[in-house]
């Protein structure tokens, strides 16, 4: 959806953007073998070591270990964009924008050899809100361009496990490994970063020539929290050995 109109005809005018993407698409086409489901793509953990390790779960810790076949990851995708332009005379001109990016998706994979349940799938959150107000003006054979800007980032992961505080859980078999619990490196991570940006750039025409003198400048302020395995990561040798 697009939408721009003059606020005061040839003075100030406003222009903004908005795009939403929602999608779910099948988060694995690998299968368990014997799995009563049809696919090309076979995992070497068979289609009981997974039943009977969901029930052990369920009814040992009350854990739902969440589905191990016919899963399916949702991806959803926000953006606004609200832009403000104003010619103040004829030597200066203000432009003011400001864009809004909210994104999150699930990350459950699977392949032949490493087979992951449900509960291992985790969201990843962005947010990144940005501003930027720009001043450009005109003397002659001089000009100048000042630029503010803003930017706030937000990334975070959601464990999809009601429990996140269950550790991760690797047990060999048939070659291969089932993973369940809660993926080490989601259940504490979390970062913010604010960027601060002043830039200006003044421009002299002599001529022939053109000089330019300018400064740019960032400044950063970062919180970054991630423990990895906080809750412990254990491993079994088989199947049997963790029941």
């Amino acid at each position: 959806f697009r939408l721009g109109a003059p606020i005061i005809k040839n003075t100030l005018f406003i222009f903004g953007n908005c795009e939403e993407i929602v999608k779910t698409e099948p988060g694995t086409t690998w299968i368990s073998t014997g799995s009563p489901l049809t696919g090309s793509q076979v995992s070497r953990p068979t289609f009981q070591q997974l039943t009977d390790l969901s029930k052990f779960m369920k009814e040992k810790f009350n854990y739902e270990t969440g589905p191990f076949e016919g899963y399916s990851n949702a991806n959803t995708s926000k953006k606004y964009l609200v832009r403000l332009d104003w010619n103040i005379n004829d030597k200066h001109q203000l432009s003011v924008r400001n864009s809004y990016v909210a994104s999150e998706a699930t990350n459950l994979e699977r392949d032949a050899s490493n087979f992951r349940f449900g509960s291992m799938d985790f969201k990843q959150v962005n947010r990144t809100n940005s501003t930027v107000a720009e001043l450009k003006s005109h003397f002659g054979s001089y000009s100048n361009s000042f630029i503010l800007g803003f930017s706030d980032i937000r990334d975070s992961r959601e464990p999809s496990s009601a429990n996140p505080s269950f550790p991760q859980v690797e047990i060999a078999a048939n070659g291969g490994t089932i993973f369940l619990g809660n993926e080490r490196e989601a259940t504490i991570f979390n970062m913010k970063q604010k960027t601060f940006e002043i830039t200006d750039n003044f421009t002299w025409f002599k001529g022939n020539h053109t000089f330019l003198i300018g400064t740019h400048n960032e400044i950063y302020n970062i919180n970054y929290g991630f423990v990895n395995s906080w809750n412990g990561r254990v491993a079994y040798k088989s199947v049997a050995d963790f029941l």
